[in-house]
């Protein structure tokens, strides 16, 4: 986990306590409070150059803090040179109006004198992906998109019942809040189903039952600060969503963005608009669909899909293919109970998605 020095007079603890807590409920990210105090014989330069055996270290400015007389040959080399010398990055946070050397504006810095939370949203993502801060020209934005800043960008947390045209907005404007953002269309997805699109957009595998794979993904959210935009998810499903950790989950009642015509949630989507109709022709598309979800290792939704195949073969009578889909299920459960080290074969060894594009 990285790590972050706050060098600071006492006087700004109560600044210096409120902008860590901001910080580390966003960031994976270990923040020291003590080491770069200043006290009457240990000046806010001494605490700095102390602070760069940290990955980061901020520099909070105040009358309190600053020094009566900023000697450049005392300043520059740790302000400047040093932080390369270390690997370090040093950040500068205007706390209160002070004097201080004009070129620390040219550095990583930070204005928090005349608003706060727009400096702590400036250094999450500062921290989040370090580079040189462009300056953004200021915009009031709207009551509903304010806040949903507050509630999930500032900090981890799911809301519900958003519309799809500000959650988009939300996920445009606001995508520097995140490491990643996530568009998902879970229209007639099943928990199974979620999960593994979660765990897909995350480059996740999750080989195990639903509830492993649950937990599996929550712990890997823990410390990844990504919003998932989910649209049309039924409210059976939703408690899926709260992931935890560090990640914050909009849901929508709509989606009203177009489907990837390649992802499995299509095909799925597609498998279950043909077993209305073509119930044969379904199965076909059912088993493409399987080697396609054991390719990408989501085994816990193909112990759901391979149930739906044989209760339609049932409602056909097609026991042929019943019988296959079973023999499926009978290597499906040795997988799960670990009577077997790999993955299952399928029953068909060559498939055709009939959506248009071949699985291999």
């Amino acid at each position: 986990m990285p790590s972050l020095v706050l060098c600071y007079a006492p006087q700004d603890e109560p600044f210096a306590r409120e902008s860590g807590r901001y910080l580390e409920v966003n960031l994976p990210m270990g923040i020291s409070y003590t080491e770069g105090v200043v006290s009457p014989d240990f000046d806010l330069i001494e605490a700095a150059e102390r602070a760069l055996s940290a990955e980061f270290a901020l520099v909070l400015l105040s009358p309190d803090s600053v020094p009566k007389t900023w000697r450049r040959e005392t300043w520059e080399p740790v302000f400047f040179a040093k932080p390369l010398e270390f690997g370090a990055l040093l950040g500068f946070v205007l706390v209160r109006p002070c004097r201080f050397p004009d070129l620390l504006r040219r550095r990583y810095f930070f204005d928090a004198s005349q608003d706060p939370l727009a400096a702590m949203r400036d250094l999450k993502r500062w921290l989040m992906r370090p580079q040189p801060l462009i300056p953004r020209p200021a915009a009031e934005p709207s009551a509903g998109l304010n806040e949903l800043r507050l509630r999930i960008a500032d900090q981890p947390g799911v809301i519900d019942g958003v519309d799809p045209d500000l959650a988009y907005k939300f996920a445009t404007d606001c995508s520097a809040d995140f490491e990643a953002v996530h568009l998902l269309d879970c229209r007639d997805r099943s928990r199974a189903g979620i999960v593994g699109d979660l765990g897909s957009a995350m480059g996740l595998q999750l080989p195990g039952t639903l509830d492993r794979n649950v937990r599996d993904l929550h712990e890997h959210c823990r410390d990844r600060r990504v919003l998932f935009v989910l649209a049309g998810a039924s409210p059976e499903v939703r408690d899926v969503a709260a992931c935890g950790g560090r990640t914050s989950v909009i849901l929508t009642d709509r989606a009203d963005f177009p489907s990837d015509p390649h992802s499995i949630a299509f095909a799925i989507r597609q498998f279950h608009e043909l077993l209305e109709t073509n119930p044969s022709s379904a199965l076909r598309s059912g088993w493409a669909i399987v080697a396609e979800l054991k390719s990408a290792g989501r085994f816990a939704e193909i112990v759901e899909l391979l149930e739906i195949m044989a209760q339609a073969s049932r409602d056909s009578a097609d026991f042929p293919a019943l019988s296959r889909i079973e023999r499926e299920q009978f290597w499906m459960q040795d997988y799960a109970e670990g009577n077997v080290s790999a993955p299952p074969h399928s029953a068909t060894d060559a498939v055709q998605l009939v959506f248009g594009f071949a699985l291999t």
